[in-house]
């Protein structure tokens, strides 16, 4: 049956005193070498800061053997945040099938994009149900994503291709983080037949936690280590998705990837499958002798009739093998012997071809000169042979040519992993191979490009960290130990150059911590304000007197509220008052959003005041202002004394709290 594990970090696993990366989730009844070797599979490296979309996503085929099962292994691993130390996450979903559970009409790679693989967990451990995973059936088509991606559909072939002609050979296909590989190898899977579908094994992001694992098509991301160490497997084809790539090399399956006809292609080699035994008793009931089924083969004569088949024996510690399979390994033998001479005979050539000739073409080079000292004239034939010395020359390079190439990319390899790592670059920097580069010259390009990835990759990094502000700080101090060295490889003024970079990163950081510190102030007093909704607002100071009274004639009073938060929702909603005497009688209407007028009717007379609460902006705190109040002189003060006990209802972030215009409510008057 189906199993599926997941594995991820948190503060109890599905085994007791397990924490941390741990199992939270497995199918019942797992068997611990099963559960053990699919752990080891976990391995991931991030390639941003948590929660970055610029993490791979890593899917993946295996075939291992495990416990004597071959099983299918697929594997999805992506970035999961942080865990609940603060910690970098992963969330790793494992799926295991048999052959008889892998459908013929599906593949890998389309089980992969279904949606029965795990993005998020949904924080439960607990023993899972056996699973029922989606394998959605493929159909041959032409490779339009390849088409799209490379220009020519017939590249999704040119894996196949390799498969059939070097099946024990890797495939290592650059692409940028974010290329979609998967639905790359789902259309070049689909052209296989049904029963070669589930054959090849593949992983979309490969890193160095993956150790002694079968993986024939492996893809390694533009500037990681990974791609850089894969232009050595030279024996290994190797397809850069990030340059142009031209036309396919022909062959069966690239037709087939253009126009989408299936092919049946060439299977690997396999052995034929023994039946299971079958135990024949003999008359005295023992079994020691284990009798198997015959089964056909190309060479196998048929029985005649009337005879019993040939029964085949286990082959005990006594048996002799028969003559047939001494001259077997005797020619085996031979043939490793034979492929061992030519192997030995050609490396023997080609040194003495190279150092050989070598030596013959300098003491030509020695002998020309000494006649061009003699004389000051040569001949044809003199002439001819220095021609023919110096195209011999150009056919085989120098050794210190080749140990300068050499040198060259183990210190590029230094340089950057030592940028990465945060290492010394003092001592580094003190070989004297960069001292030699000429600027803008072929190696120096080769230098700049590394260098360029890496400090595109850093901003990238420190700037999206914003609580560690002065990491760009710090890459700015690289940049200064880095500054001799750039203007020895261009130009093009690069130090400026890219010390600019860094520098309006470090603006946009700090604008963007700026505007997080604002945007949490303001979250912060909205939480508040709703916190305290049932808490009035008290605004002290409006006692009656007749300073108050000559601010208002002179134009208005003003207080301010900073209780209120900055929101485009904000609106007086209400105007309160007490229980007055009788024939008094208030009125309120809107002047404007924020504005209210006020008016009061009592013994024949009217007299308004207008009441406004200003929203904060701008650093400024919200404030209440009074002003235009008329009437005489004694309903003013009547007026101004009553309003002490009165509040207006503000309604902000659709939270309303009360804004007393004066003290308390004294407990004689009632609301």
């Amino acid at each position: 049956m189906p199993q599926e594990l997941i594995y991820t970090s948190a503060e109890k696993g599905l085994k007791p005193g397990s924490s941390g990366f741990c199992t939270v989730a497995a199918t019942a009844g797992m068997s611990a070498p099963l559960v053990g070797s699919l752990e080891r599979l976990c391995g991931y490296r991030h390639l941003a800061a948590p929660g970055d979309a610029a993490n791979p996503v890593a899917c993946s085929h295996f075939v291992q053997t495990i416990s004597g099962r071959k099983l299918h292994l697929l594997v999805r691993i992506a970035d999961a945040g942080r865990d609940y130390t603060g910690r970098t996450n992963k969330l790793c979903h494992h799926v295991v099938l048999t052959d008889q559970e892998c459908e013929s009409a599906s593949s890998p790679a389309a089980a992969l994009l279904s949606e029965s693989m795990l993005t998020t967990w949904d924080g439960q451990v607990r023993q899972l149900p056996p699973p029922a995973p989606a394998q959605p059936a493929v159909r041959p088509a032409p490779c339009r994503r390849w088409q799209q991606l490379t220009g020519d559909a017939g590249w999704g072939g040119v894996l196949l291709d390799h498969l059939d002609q070097h099946s024990k050979q890797q495939v290592y296909i650059v692409a940028e983080s974010g290329t979609d590989v998967l639905s790359l190898f789902a259309e070049t899977l689909a052209l296989l037949p049904p029963e070669r579908r589930w054959e090849p094994t593949f992983t979309t992001y490969l890193n160095g936690t993956l150790q002694n694992v079968d993986c024939r098509w492996r893809v390694v991301l533009a500037g990681t280590k990974e791609a850089h160490e894969s232009r050595r497997f030279v024996r290994d084809l190797r397809i850069d998705l990030t340059k142009p790539l031209g036309t396919p090399p022909a062959g069966p399956w690239v037709e087939a990837a253009r126009t989408g006809q299936s092919k049946t292609g060439k299977p690997r080699s396999q052995r034929p499958t023994m039946p299971s035994a079958v135990p024949a008793a003999s008359a005295t009931g023992d079994s020691d002798v284990i009798e198997l089924e015959t089964y056909a083969t190309a060479n196998t004569t048929p029985t005649p009739p009337g005879k019993t088949p040939p029964t085949r024996r286990r082959r005990g510690l006594a048996d002799v093998p028969a003559p047939d399979e001494k001259r077997s390994v005797l020619k085996l033998v031979l043939s490793l012997l034979g492929v061992s001479l030519v192997m030995i005979v050609g490396i023997f050539w080609v040194l003495h071809a190279r150092f050989g000739l070598r030596l013959s073409i300098d003491s030509a080079d020695q002998n020309t000169a000494r006649k061009e000292q003699k004389s000051q004239t040569t001949n044809l034939g003199s002439n001819s042979t220095v021609q023919v010395v110096k195209s011999q020359k150009a056919i085989f390079p120098k050794p210190n040519e080749i140990e300068k190439v050499q040198r060259l990319d183990g210190f590029i390899e230094q340089l950057h992993e030592t940028l990465i790592n945060n290492g010394e670059l003092s001592r580094l920097l003190k070989d004297d191979l960069w001292k030699n580069l000429t600027p803008d010259s072929e190696d120096s390009k080769k230098v700049v490009e590394v260098l360029e990835k890496w400090l595109n990759n850093q901003i990238q990094i420190r700037s999206t960290n914003a609580s560690e502000a002065g990491q760009l700080e710090d890459l700015q101090s690289k940049l200064k130990h880095l500054k001799s060295f750039l203007s020895n490889v261009s130009n093009a003024g690069l130090y400026d150059n890219w010390s600019e970079k860094v520098t309006k990163a470090k603006k946009d950081q700090k604008e963007n911590i700026d505007k997080e510190k604002k945007d949490r102030e303001i979250q912060d007093k909205i939480e508040a304000w709703i916190a305290s909704k049932n808490k009035p607002v008290v605004i002290e100071g409006l006692a009656v007197s007749s300073g108050l009274r000559n601010k208002l004639e002179k134009g208005a009073y003003s207080a301010s509220i900073p209780e209120i938060p900055p929101s485009d929702d904000f609106q007086i909603v209400g105007f309160w008052t007490p229980i007055l005497a009788e024939g008094v009688r208030y009125t309120c209407a809107h002047v404007s959003k924020g504005v209210l007028k006020i008016s009061r009717d009592a013994d024949r007379k009217t007299n308004s005041i207008q009441i406004g609460v200003t929203p904060p902006e701008s650093g400024k705190a919200a404030e209440l202002s009074l002003s235009s109040l008329d009437g005489d002189i004694r309903s003013r003060l009547i007026l101004l004394d009553e309003l002490r006990w009165c509040f207006v209802e503000v309604k902000v972030a659709n939270h309303s709290r009360r804004i007393h215009l004066g003290d308390a409510l004294p407990a004689s008057r009632g609301p």
